[in-house]
């Protein structure tokens, strides 16, 4: 009978090891999907952003005549909390660069998305937007 008792002890305990280990690797699955979840997020974000800035024809001149100060607005207006951001205009067949400190977006992951905002009825000069997007 002590045999028998011996036995089902090891079962128990192989049983809770083996729902240790799935816990363990359930918590690690769950948090990489929240990661590609929230990564989709940002990146629809930035869609939006371009489609609503280049919709609006004000934003397109100020953007065709190299001022980002009105761009910048409307971008801090439409991000939730928590990510910070850039907008560079730039040349069209420049790169535009990231223009923030260093010291801030280090260790970050850092979404881009570019798109040409192209001459008006008056302005022969097209420029190329580019945002920057990361958690803070």
């Amino acid at each position: 009978m002590v045999k028998n008792k011996k036995a089902w002890l090891r079962i128990f305990e192989a049983f809770i090891a083996v729902l240790l280990i799935l816990g363990v690797l359930l918590v690690i699955v769950s948090k990489q999907d929240a990661k590609v979840n929230s990564s989709e997020e940002i990146i629809n974000l930035q869609r939006n952003i371009i489609q609503t800035i280049t919709g609006d024809e004000d934003l397109r001149d100020e953007i065709i005549a190299g001022k980002s100060e009105k761009v910048y607005d409307k971008v801090g207006l439409m991000i939730p909390l928590g990510i910070g951001f850039n907008v560079s205009i730039c040349e069209p067949n420049y790169i535009c660069p990231l223009s923030a400190d260093a010291s801030i977006i280090s260790d970050k992951e850092i979404y881009s998305s570019e798109t040409l905002v192209l001459s008006n009825l008056t302005s022969f000069n097209d420029k190329k937007l580019k945002l920057f997007f990361w958690r803070i």
